[in-house]
């Protein structure tokens, strides 16, 4: 029979993202371009927020799309009166709504925010109930980095910075402000605590399960700039903070980085996405998945590492947890200096709770990107804000993903050859071998590689008779998968595993 089998999902370390179920590209006027930097699902909606900036006046304007499962959206900025303002975070309600924080000010100074601007919105993007907070006395400004949640209570629960400076990014020290909203965005208790340290970059904000405190995990907390986790009770009083790690528990790589938190198992283990670098090795950076307990013990550690791939990694919100059988994890690969390589490739993992990598999507971007944020879809899916940079004209890409884009697909396509193979043994210990046919004589392009992406196996070979034999011996357990690329032509992907 005339075919070959192609694997749709994962055939290529480098796919061009043509899949996903829909996908919004928001692009602006000329000198301008969007932002978006938070987000959440609320029924069948999800919310994109951030801000519309200009590139001659450096001034921005909270901009919120209000998106429907079939990637048709409202738009909104929200200017309120204001010179200039931007979005920060997002939760939403499950009744379709959101609640929104965005940052206002009059001052300008670029950096300067005074006003706090809390709302409700409906799909519709009417504003169901706000309430407008200024900053307090000693402090001028508030932060560009905020978290929120919804508690048991159904109170709304967020985190802020705030400053008692003017900020110009190399001195300045900011403090955490915790606020606690009813559904009407009335204030319910506020207070702040001060922060030891000049790293403040906020990156998730959890309720602890089965607890009466809420975890805050941030770059801040600690003198030396070290990842920490921060408890913090119900009446919003500070309890204690931890250092997220030790050098003790990664001996070949410093401390994470960029961590994100979506997901507890109980009170006292979490599972938490970051970055980290080798002191040594092939790679600079590289992302991983860690479950830890509230002790800071590693207990399982899952590895994206690809030797061949990159040696700069960036992650931002990075994990959107649906439930424990379905946690995405997003990351950002680039070869080469940050500003200057190209393509570069975004990755979005499928995972479970117990760290078995489910599969993965790649992003050929092939210019500057960068995923920003990840958040859920109902129908377990994920959305993932891309920013595109094509010669300093930016574009901003909201990517949807279905879970089925991340399972392993094959599919049968007709060749111009009589071409068939087949492996044996599989499980396979040690010698796989492939039938390939009446592919004698051919020039063969044979690749192994991971579920992650790691290559153990790129090398070209002649086929001289009807089977091709690879020695795996030195494979770990696992699944893996080998590529064939038959005189430059047809291209055959299978998936073995090795025990």
């Amino acid at each position: 029979m005339k075919r070959f089998f192609i694997m749709l999902s994962m055939l290529l370390l480098m796919n061009i993202a043509n899949s996903q179920q829909w996908s919004i590209e928001y692009s602006c006027d000329e000198n301008e371009y969007a932002n978006f930097i938070a987000g959440d699902m609320s029924s069948r909606y999800n919310y994109v927020l951030g801000a519309m900036c200009d590139f001659i006046s450096d001034v921005q304007y909270p901009l919120v799309l209000c998106i429907d499962e079939n990637g048709n959206y409202t738009e909104k900025v929200i200017e309120n009166g204001y010179k200039k303002g931007s979005f920060v975070t997002a939760v939403g309600l499950g009744d379709g709504n959101a609640f929104v924080a965005a940052l206002y000010s009059d001052n300008q100074i670029p950096e300067i925010y005074e006003y706090l601007w809390v709302a409700v919105l409906n799909p519709q993007l009417d504003v169901i109930a706000e309430n407008k907070i200024k900053v307090e006395h000693p402090y001028i400004s508030y932060g560009m980095s905020a978290q929120a949640l919804v508690n048991d209570d159904n109170e709304i629960v967020m985190v802020s910075k705030v400053t008692d400076s003017i900020p110009d990014y190399t001195i300045i020290r900011y403090d955490m402000s915790f606020y606690k909203f009813g559904l009407d965005c009335n204030l319910l208790k506020q207070t702040c605590l001060e922060n030891p340290s000049y790293h403040s970059n906020i990156t998730s904000f959890i309720e602890v399960p089965n607890t009466d405190y809420y975890a805050m995990f941030s770059d801040g907390m600690h003198a030396s700039g070290a990842e920490t986790v921060s408890y913090i009770d119900d009446d919003l009083n500070y309890i204690s903070t931890s250092t997220i790690d030790n050098m003790n528990n990664y001996h070949e790589c410093i401390l994470p980085l960029n961590v994100c938190v979506d997901y507890w198992y109980d009170e006292h283990h979490f599972l938490m996405s970051a970055k980290s670098a080798r002191t040594s090795g092939t790679n600079d950076w590289y992302p991983l998945v860690v479950k830890k307990d509230t002790e800071m013990n590693v207990i399982e550690t899952l590895s994206f590492e690809r030797v061949d791939t990159t040696d700069h990694v960036s992650q931002y919100r990075s994990m959107a947890c649906i439930n424990p059988d379905k946690i995405y994890v997003s990351t950002f690969w680039q070869n080469g200096n940050v500003f200057e390589s190209y393509p570069n490739t975004a990755t979005v993992f499928l995972i479970n709770d117990k760290l078995d990598l489910l599969g993965r999507k790649d992003f050929e971007l092939g210019v500057y990107a960068n995923i920003f944020y990840i958040q859920p879809t109902n129908d377990e899916g994920c959305l993932i804000h891309v920013y595109l940079d094509y010669n300093s004209h930016y574009v901003s890409m909201i990517y949807k993903l279905k879970s089925e884009d991340f399972e392993i697909i094959t599919d049968v396509s007709v060749s111009g050859e009589d071409f068939e193979p087949v492996i044996y043994p599989n499980p396979v210990s040690s010698i796989l071998n492939v039938n390939v046919g009446n592919m004698h004589g051919s020039n063969v392009t044979v690749t192994i590689v991971d579920m992650i992406g790691r290559r153990y196996l790129d090398k070209e070979v002649f086929i001289n008779g009807n089977t091709l034999t690879l020695d795996v011996s030195s494979l770990s357990e696992g699944t893996y998968f080998y590529s064939l690329l038959i005189d430059g032509r047809y291209e055959l992907t299978e998936k073995f595993v090795k025990k």
